[in-house]
């Protein structure tokens, strides 16, 4: 985790320090050079792709929303795939809650579900252990 962390940080230190611009030349660049290397065959190109998992936090709202009265109760994740990666996890808080969205190519991922389950069951087993600390 320390090191998913670090890298993170230092790549949206990067991202930041372009102007505005740029950094979105390189968000749309990037894009397109995924969905591009994703048409050419498996096997030749695949020392080009970045990665074959992505992973966003997405912050919402701290304050609970209404319509018409109407509370809002969550606001659930749901993302793309960029061509070439398997799966795509994106954590989203409301109003002192977080859940997270799998969005997975079924014949990379299979078995999703199973994904779903462990962090549910590491999600506890954090909790257990907060308790005791």
């Amino acid at each position: 985790m320390r090191q998913i962390i670090a890298n993170t940080r230092e790549a949206k230190q990067r991202i930041r320090s372009l102007p505005r611009d740029a950094a979105y030349a390189y968000a749309v660049v990037s894009f397109a050079v995924g969905e591009t290397i994703a048409l050419l065959p498996r096997g030749q190109v695949d020392f080009f792709l970045p990665s074959n998992v992505l992973i966003s936090n997405v912050r919402g709202p701290a304050e609970p929303l209404y319509l018409a009265g109407a509370r809002l109760e969550a606001l659930c994740p749901v993302s793309t795939l960029i061509s070439g990666m398997g799966l795509n996890i994106t954590l989203m808080s409301y109003a002192g809650q977080m859940v997270i969205g799998y969005t997975c190519n079924a014949s990379s991922l299979p078995d999703a579900d199973r994904l779903a389950r462990y962090t549910r069951e590491a999600f506890a087993a954090l909790e257990r252990q907060r308790g005791r600390i």
